[in-house]
């Protein structure tokens, strides 16, 4: 619905020289496919799921460029 599984895709064929770690909050109905795609892509350490934040929270995981 939202697209996340076509960023993981992207994620999976980035090559970076500097570390990065996408970091998806929140506890929607598609995390479980999202846990399964990371698991069989291997992207263990570049995507973490946080889980369910407060709004309050939820300002210090957006970045600017």
């Amino acid at each position: 619905r939202k697209g996340l599984e076509f960023l993981i895709d992207v994620i999976n064929q980035i090559d970076t020289k500097k570390p990065f770690v996408l970091k998806l909050v929140g506890d929607g109905p598609e995390k479980e496919k999202l846990i399964e795609k990371v698991r069989k892509l291997d992207l263990k350490n570049k995507v973490e799921f946080v889980g369910q934040v407060s709004y309050t929270e939820m300002q210090k995981f957006f970045i600017l460029f």
